[in-house]
C-alpha cells in the first residue's frame, strides 16, 4: 500500500514539468488504468473487465475490434473495472487488493457507452459502486458505496462522472478503495463498452490551449457535426481546456457559443430530432422523432415530455434563464389551452411550475424568462414540458432551447472547425518484466533438470481422485496446441467437495525443493465448462516436508476462463485452515488440485513452474515494456526497496519507441552485495511515469572479476573482424558478444559458442559499441569492456 501511495505523490511531482504554448498536441494526463495497472481499459482483452457471470448478472460476453458486448441475464447487469478480490481466496493478479485507488487522486470516471434503441424511456439510469474490500461475506455486502441514479440514452454516449461530487448511498468515495463497477442500465437487455478512464484531475498540468480564447468546444471524430459529435468541453477559469477524460488519439475540435444548456453542457443539442432528447414521453399517440422534430398526439388532457437533463451536470439556473420553444399547432381549441413549465432540484422533482401561458395556432417561437420565477434557481435536475391540456392535438415541437439570451436561433448553435486536429499523446508506461515472478531460476529445470512443463510423462509423479489422464498437444474447445496434462477428475462422495490432484514431487528425498529460495509458482491451467465459484470454480497448490507431515495447503485459486496463468508467492500466500507455518525449510510433495467441483469434470495443466528471485551472475538482463507517445526516454535505476524511487541510476535518457520490449543488460561487477530493485522512468516531453520491479535481484561478488581482451580490425570492403583469447586460463566456457547503441546502452546478446574470432561482411557505416564476454556453465560471467568500432 504504502508504494502505491507514494508511486501517486512522486508522479505530482514530476508529471507536467514541460508546459507547453498554445499547441493542438496535448498529452492525456494521469489515469488509472495505464499508470497503476498498466493495462488500459481499452477493452482489447478479456482481462479490461471482471466478466463472471455469477459477478455480474451477464448471460455471455464478447470482446471484438476493442468493444465489449454485455448480454444481460435479468434486470441488474453490472460489469467490475476493478474486482476487489473473492473473499476467503487468494488475491492473484489485477485486482484491487493488490492495486487500490487513492481516491483523493482518481475520482473521474469517463466511459463511452453504447445501449440499445429499445431502451424504455422510463429506465431510471445507470449507477456506480465503489468498494472497500473485505474478507468475509458479511464486510463484502457492507462494504459499498453508490452513485444514485445518472441518466442513461439510447446509443453512444460518453459518461463523465465526478465521484466525489455525485450523491451518494453507502459507504462514501474517500481513502482507499478496491473496487469499482459499473451498472449500465437497469431495462435493457445489452450494452457495449469502447473504453473507461479513471482519471486524476489534479494532476493534468498540461491542457490545451486555444489561440481565440472559445468558453466551448465540440469534440468529434471527424467534420461533420450532422453525424454527431463525441462530447463538449468547457474552458477552465484561466480558458484553458482540460482533455484528460478522452483516451490518447486524433480528434477534430470546433468552437461553439455558449448559447445553449443541452448543446455545450449535455452535448446533445434538444433538436429533438431523436428520443434522447428526452427522457420520458407520456400522454400522446403517434409519435415520431425525425428531422422535422418531435410530434404525436395527444392522448389524454395531461401531455408532457421531460427533457434529458444531466444529472452529473445539471442546468445553472443563474446563467440558463430563458427557454425557447419552437412549437407548431394544426389547431388550437376554443376552451383556453396553455403550456406549463415544471422544474426541480432533484431527478424526477417536478415541485415548481411556470405561469400559464397561452398557444397559438400555426408555427410559434415561444420564449419564456424562467428567472423571474423565484424558485429558479440553483442547480435544476429535473426539467418538464406540458405543451397543452388537451385530448386529441396534434403538436410539432422543432426544437427547445435554454439559453443566456432570448434571441436565441438553432442556426447560432453552428460549430466552426478549426483546421489543425486535436492530438491527445499517450502517457508514458513502463513495465519492468525482468526481474520479474517468472524470470527467477525455475526449481524442476535446474535441480531435476526437467521443468514440468507436461512433454514428459515424468512431469506426473502421480495423481489422485482423477480416473483417467493423458498428455496431449491440443485443447479443442480453445484450438490451442501446445503441451498439456488433461485428466477427468472422479465422481465426489455425496455432499462432498471434489478433490482431484495431480503431484509434481512424490517423496523427492535425494533433490528436495529448497522452499527458502524457490517460492514464485506459476501455473497455467484450463477448467473447461461453467466457472460456478460456489460449486468449485477453485483450484489450490499443497505440500509437505516429508511423510509425517500433514502439510498445507494454499486458500482458494478463483479460476478465469481460458487458458490462464495464476502467478502467486508461497512465501506471502494465505494456508486454509489458518496456520502459523511458513513456506521454508524443504519440501519433497507438491500437488496441485485443479478444481473442487463434485461431478467428473475435465481439466488441463500447461505448465507449474517454482522459481527463485533473480539473480544477477555478473551480467543481468533488465527487461522492460513500453508504451506511450511524443519523444520517449527511460531512466533505469537500482533501489534496496520498492519504496520511493530514490535510488541509484543504472543508465539514464535511453531512446525507447512505443510498443516494444527492451532488453538492458547490466554489467553488476561493481555493485554492492545485496538485495535490490530494480525501477525504470519512462518520459516524454510533457509527463514521467516510474515503474518498480515486482521482484527484487540478488547481487552477489562473482568470481569472474576481469573482462575479456579482444582485437578488432575493419576493412576497406566493411569487413568487421573481431578475435580474443582465453588469457585466463578458465575452461567449460562459452563465449557472448553483446552489441549496443552507446557505450551505456547495450541491446543485444550474441551466443558465440566456444569460438574465438568472428567476422561480419558488409557491416552498414556507423559507430557501434561491442564487447566480449566469457560466460561458465552455472551462468557466471566476466565483466564488459565495451569498445566503439566504427565503419566509414
Amino acid at each position: 500500500m504504502r508504494k502505491t501511495l507514494f508511486f501517486v505523490f512522486w508522479i505530482l511531482l514530476i508529471v507536467g514539468f514541460n508546459n507547453v504554448a498554445i499547441s493542438f498536441t496535448v498529452p492525456e494526463g494521469v489515469e488509472f488504468s495505464a499508470v497503476i495497472l498498466k493495462d488500459r481499459w481499452d477493452m482489447k482483452n478479456k482481462e479490461d473487465i471482471y466478466p463472471l457471470p455469477w459477478a455480474n448478472n451477464l448471460a455471455s460476453w464478447d470482446y471484438q475490434d476493442g468493444i465489449f458486448t454485455g448480454i444481460c441475464q435479468d434486470n441488474d447487469p453490472s460489469f467490475w473495472l476493478l474486482f476487489p478480490g473473492v473473499v476467503s481466496s487468494l488475491k492473484l493478479g489485477k485486482v484491487g487488493e493488490n492495486y487500490p485507488i487513492d481516491t483523493s487522486l482518481f475520482y473521474r470516471l469517463a466511459f463511452l457507452m453504447w445501449l440499445p434503441d429499445n431502451l424504455s424511456p422510463d429506465e431510471p439510469g445507470g449507477v456506480i459502486y465503489w468498494h472497500k474490500g473485505a474478507e468475509t461475506p458479511t464486510d463484502f455486502e457492507n462494504g459499498f458505496g453508490y452513485t444514485t441514479f445518472f441518466s442513461v440514452y439510447p446509443g453512444w454516449h460518453l459518461y463523465v462522472i465526478d465521484l466525489k461530487d455525485m450523491p451518494y448511498e453507502g459507504i462514501p468515495y474517500e481513502g482507499i478503495l478496491k473496487g469499482l463497477r459499473i451498472d449500465p442500465c437497469v431495462t435493457c437487455d445489452k450494452f457495449k463498452i469502447d473504453w473507461a478512464r479513471l482519471i486524476a484531475p489534479k494532476i493534468y498540468s498540461n491542457p490545451l490551449i486555444l489561440p481565440d480564447s472559445p468558453q466551448t468546444i465540440i469534440v468529434d471524430r471527424d467534420q461533420n457535426i450532422q453525424n454527431g459529435f463525441l462530447t463538449t468541453l468547457q474552458a477552465n477559469e484561466n480558458g484553458t481546456f482540460d482533455c484528460s477524460i478522452l483516451p490518447p488519439g486524433t480528434y477534430y475540435i470546433a468552437k461553439i457559443p455558449d448559447l445553449d444548456y443541452a448543446t455545450t453542457v449535455v452535448g446533445n443539442t434538444w433538436d429533438m430530432k431523436d428520443q434522447v432528447d428526452t427522457t420520458i414521453v407520456r400522454g400522446f399517440r403517434d409519435i415520431s422523432f425525425s428531422e422535422n422534430g418531435f410530434q404525436g398526439v395527444t392522448d389524454n388532457n395531461d401531455p408532457f415530455l421531460v427533457m434529458n437533463v444531466s444529472s452529473v451536470n445539471p442546468i445553472d439556473a443563474q446563467k440558463y434563464r430563458f427557454l425557447i420553444i419552437d412549437m407548431s399547432f394544426d389547431y388550437v381549441p376554443s376552451q383556453e389551452a396553455g403550456i406549463i413549465i415544471y422544474w426541480g432540484n432533484s431527478s424526477f422533482d417536478f415541485s415548481h411550475h411556470s405561469e400559464f401561458i397561452p398557444i397559438q395556432e400555426g408555427r410559434k417561437q415561444y420564449v419564456i424568462d424562467m428567472s423571474k420565477y423565484r424558485d429558479w434557481a440553483g442547480k435544476i435536475k429535473a426539467l418538464r414540458i406540458d405543451p397543452c391540456s388537451s385530448r386529441d392535438l396534434k403538436i410539432n415541437i422543432h426544437s427547445v432551447l435554454l439559453s443566456p439570451r432570448s434571441d436565441v436561433l438553432p442556426s447560432d448553435l453552428v460549430p466552426t472547425y478549426y483546421h489543425e486536429p486535436l492530438n491527445i499523446i499517450a502517457t508514458p508506461v513502463v513495465k519492468v518484466i525482468s526481474p520479474g515472478p517468472e524470470t527467477g531460476e525455475d526449481y524442476a529445470t535446474t535441480i531435476q533438470g526437467n521443468p514440468w512443463e507436461f512433454d514428459d510423462v515424468s512431469d506426473v509423479r502421480r495423481v489422485a481422485n482423477v480416473s483417467k489422464y493423458e498428455l496431449t498437444n491440443f485443447i479443442p474447445e480453445l484450438g490451442i496446441s501446445g503441451t498439456f496434462l488433461h485428466g477427468v477428475s472422479t465422481q465426489a462422495p455425496e455432499n462432498e467437495w471434489g478433490d482431484p490432484g495431480v503431484y509434481v514431487l512424490l517423496q523427492e528425498n535425494s533433490r528436495p525443493l529448497n522452499a527458502d529460495k524457490y517460492h514464485w509458482v506459476t501455473l497455467r491451467m484450463y477448467l473447461p465448462g461453467d466457472l460456478d465459484l460456489t460449486n468449485g470454480a477453485m483450484a489450490r497448490i499443497a505440500w509437505k516436508a516429508d511423510d509425517w507431515d500433514e502439510g498445507l495447503t494454499t486458500d482458494d485459486i478463483v479460476l478465469y476462463p481460458g487458458l490462464h496463468e495464476y502467478v502467486l508467492d508461497l512465501k506471502k500466500v494465505k494456508w486454509e485452515p489458518p496456520s502459523n507455518r511458513k513456506w521454508t525449510g524443504y519440501v519433497r510433495y507438491l500437488r496441485i488440485d485443479p478444481h473442487e467441483f463434485p461431478e467428473p469434470r475435465d481439466f488441463y495443466i500447461d505448465s507449474i513452474y517454482v522459481r527463485a528471485d533473480s539473480e544477477s551472475k555478473g551480467i543481468f538482463p533488465i527487461k522492460f515494456y513500453v508504451e506511450g507517445g511524443g519523444n520517449l526516454k527511460a531512466d533505469i535505476f537500482y533501489d534496496s526497496d520498492q519504496n520511493g524511487y530514490n535510488g541509484v541510476p543504472i543508465a539514464t535518457n535511453l531512446p525507447v519507441e512505443s510498443g516494444h520490449t527492451y532488453t538492458f543488460y547490466w554489467d553488476t561487477h561493481n555493485i554492492p552485495e545485496g538485495v535490490y530493485y530494480v525501477y525504470v522512468i519512462l518520459h516524454n516531453q510533457w509527463e514521467a511515469i516510474p515503474s518498480y520491479s515486482k521482484t527484487p535481484l540478488i547481487i552477489s561478488t562473482p568470481s569472474l572479476n576481469h573482462p575479456i581482451s579482444f582485437n578488432y580490425q575493419v576493412s576497406a570492403d566493411r569487413t568487421v573482424f573481431l578475435d580474443w583469447s582465453n588469457s585466463q586460463g578458465l575452461t567449460g566456457i562459452n563465449y557472448n558478444l553483446y552489441l549496443g547503441l552507446s557505450s551505456d546502452w547495450i541491446l543485444y546478446k550474441v551466443p558465440l559458442g566456444n569460438i574465438t574470432q568472428i567476422s561480419f561482411s558488409n557491416v552498414p557505416p556507423g559507430n557501434y559499441y561491442v564487447t566480449i564476454t566469457a560466460e561458465l556453465a552455472d551462468g557466471q560471467e566476466t565483466p564488459m569492456d565495451v569498445q566503439l568500432i566504427s565503419v566509414p
